[in-house]
C-alpha cells in the first residue's frame, strides 16, 4: 500500500521556545534504549548474488516498510554487481556492508516529508573508516574539504599577499526509519580528532553546534586545523550526538470523511495537564471525486519550533478509499496561532481525491497518527583511520 503525505508548510506567529514539560519529564535514552522503546531495530533479511545497487535498494525499500515516492534515480557512474547475504541484521548494518562493497555512500533525498528516497551516490575513493554505526544511527564522513584563498591587499604603495586556509569535514547521521528526530534539536558534540601521531586538530575543542535536519538525516560541519603532518590520517574522532525523537504515537483513523464534519480526538489542554492535543475536523466540503477538509488541531508548544511540531504532526496522515488504495492529499493552506498562555492551534485545508486507481464510490477513510511523547538520545560515534588531503 503506497501512502501520499502532505507536504506542509505553514507560516507560524514568531519563534517559540517555550517547553511543553521541565526537565525532570525528560528522559535521556541510550540508542539502543531507544530503538527498543520502538519495537526494536529494522531488521533486514537479505540473500542477494551479483545484483544491482537498484535491486538492492528495492529489497531494502520492501524490508523496511519505506515506500519511495517519484521516479528513483540511478548511479551516476558504472557500479559494480554485489552480493548480500545476511539474516536479521539491522538495517544500518546491512546498509553500512552495501557502502564497503560498492564503493558507493548513502544519500537521503526527501522527496516525501516522511520517507527516505535512498540512491547511490558516487564516492572519489574507498569508504573504509567513513562510517560509524551506533546502535540505530548510522554516521558517515561525508565530505572532507581543504581549500586555499590568496588575497592581495594594496596599501600605500606595497602588495600585501595573504594565504587563508579553510579545512574542515562533515558528519552526517542517519536514523532507523523506526526513528523520527525533531528536526531543529540536532546536537554535535566534538570531543576530540587526533591524527596518528597525537597532535589535536580541533582549534577549540570541545566542538559544540546544532544543525536542522530533517526527521531521518542531519549533518553538520567540524572545523579543524590546517596544520598535520604530511601522509598523517585522524586516528580518532569522537564525538556525541543528541536529539529529540518521537517515542509515542497515538493514530486516530476517521472512517467515513462524509460524515466526518464536527469528529474529534484527543482533548483540549489544560492548565493542569498537557493532555494529548485536541484534533478536530471542522470542515468537509463535497467536490468532484473527493473532499476539501479543514482540519485543527490544539496542543501546549513542545520543545521545538512550533513549524516542527506541525509537520510533524501533519506527517503520518493519509487517506484510503473502500479498497484499502490511498489517495492522493493536496495541501491548500494554513496557519499557526497562540490562543492562551502555552496553547497553539493549527488549522490546515487539504484535499483529498480519488487517483485513476482508486474505487470512484464508497466510504473514504482519513488516518492520522500524530505524536504524543518526545524523548531525548545520545548517541557517542567514533571514526578512525580517515585519510587527510
Amino acid at each position: 500500500m503506497k501512502k501520499y503525505i502532505i507536504p506542509f508548510i505553514l507560516v507560524v506567529c514568531g519563534l517559540l521556545t517555550t517547553a511543553m514539560a521541565n526537565a525532570d519529564e525528560t528522559k535521556i535514552l541510550t540508542p539502543q534504549d531507544a530503538i527498543a522503546k520502538l519495537g526494536g531495530p529494522t531488521l533486514i533479511t537479505m540473500h542477494l548474488e551479483d545484483a544491482t545497487p537498484q535491486q538492492f535498494y528495492e529489497a531494502l525499500w520492501k524490508q523496511a516498510n519505506l515506500y519511495p515516492y517519484g521516479e528513483r534515480t540511478a548511479a551516476r557512474r558504472q557500479t559494480p554487481l554485489v552480493s548480500i547475504d545476511v539474516e536479521k541484521q539491522p538495517f544500518w548494518n546491512v546498509v553500512r556492508e552495501f557502502a564497503h562493497k560498492t564503493e558507493l555512500g548513502v544519500e537521503e533525498n526527501l522527496l516525501e516529508p516522511r520517507w527516505y528516497h535512498l540512491e547511490p551516490v558516487a564516492r572519489p575513493s574507498s569508504p573504509s573508516g567513513l562510517l560509524s554505526a551506533s546502535g540505530p544511527f548510522l554516521f558517515e564522513i561525508s565530505g572532507i574539504n581543504y581549500k586555499n584563498t590568496r588575497e592581495m591587499a594594496i596599501k600605500e604603495a606595497t602588495q600585501q599577499l595573504t594565504v587563508n586556509t579553510d579545512f574542515g569535514l562533515t558528519v552526517t547521521v542517519y536514523a532507523d526509519p523506526k526513528i523520527s528526530m525533531v528536526p531543529d534539536s540536532a546536537d554535535f558534540h566534538i570531543d576530540q580528532v587526533l591524527t596518528d601521531n597525537g597532535k589535536s586538530l580541533l582549534e577549540n575543542a570541545p566542538l559544540k553546534f546544532r544543525q536542522r535536519g530533517s526527521r531521518f538525516r542531519a549533518s553538520g560541519p567540524v572545523k579543524l586545523s590546517p596544520q598535520y603532518d604530511a601522509n598523517a590520517k585522524i586516528a580518532s574522532l569522537k564525538g556525541i550526538f543528541t536529539t529529540q525523537i518521537v517515542t509515542q504515537w497515538q493514530t486516530w483513523e476517521v472512517p467515513d470523511l462524509a460524515n466526518a464534519e464536527g469528529a474529534s480526538h484527543g482533548a483540549a489542554p489544560t492548565e493542569n495537564t498537557s493532555g494529548d492535543g485536541l484534533y478536530q475536523i471542522t470542515k468537509v466540503e463535497p467536490i468532484k471525486d473527493g473532499y476539501q477538509v479543514e482540519l485543527v488541531f490544539e496542543r501546549p508548544n513542545p520543545s521545538m519550533r512550533m513549524s516542527d511540531y506541525v509537520s510533524m504532526v501533519s506527517a503520518d496522515m493519509y487517506a484510503l478509499d473502500d479498497k484499502g488504495k490511498s489517495l492522493p492529499i493536496k495541501f491548500l493552506g494554513g496557519r499557526s496561532q497562540n490562543i492562551t498562555g502555552n496553547d497553539w492551534r493549527t488549522t490546515s485545508r487539504l484535499q483529498i481525491t480519488r487517483g485513476e486507481q482508486n474505487s470512484k464510490t464508497g466510504p473514504i477513510q482519513l488516518v492520522w497518527k500524530y505524536p504524543v511523547q518526545f524523548d531525548t538520545v545520545k548517541a557517542p560515534f567514533e571514526f578512525k583511520g580517515l585519510a587527510l588531503p
